[in-house]
């Protein structure tokens, strides 16, 4: 019995330090965009050859222009983030040198 005890701290203990790390997360989260894969069909590797070959292959290239899309905008999304970012870091810069006393660095965005 007194062994499941420790286990049980072990369980609270892994659970604090992962809502935790979740809420830093939210804070400094990094985005990743995903570069979608490039059919097959629109390579050398894969011969088009008959007409359901050639419909698949349309069905996938317009699939990879929507995710070429979507892989697009969250590149947007990330260049305006690190604009903000850039921006923030002078404005505290300059509140450093200057010696203001009351430095944050804050994104606008």
């Amino acid at each position: 019995m007194t062994s499941a005890r420790p286990w049980g701290r072990t369980r609270m203990g892994a659970a604090v330090a992962l809502l935790g790390l979740a809420m830093l997360g939210e804070v400094n989260a990094q985005t990743l965009c995903s570069m979608p894969v490039q059919p097959l069909c629109s390579t050398d590797i894969s011969a088009v050859t008959t007409k359901a070959d050639r419909h698949r292959c349309l069905e996938d290239i317009d699939r990879f222009r929507s995710n070429l899309a979507e892989y697009r905008a969250c590149l947007d999304g990330v260049l305006a983030k690190a604009q903000a970012l850039e921006e923030a870091s002078d404005r505290f810069r300059r509140c450093l040198r200057e010696e203001s006393g009351d430095c944050v660095m804050k994104p606008d965005r």
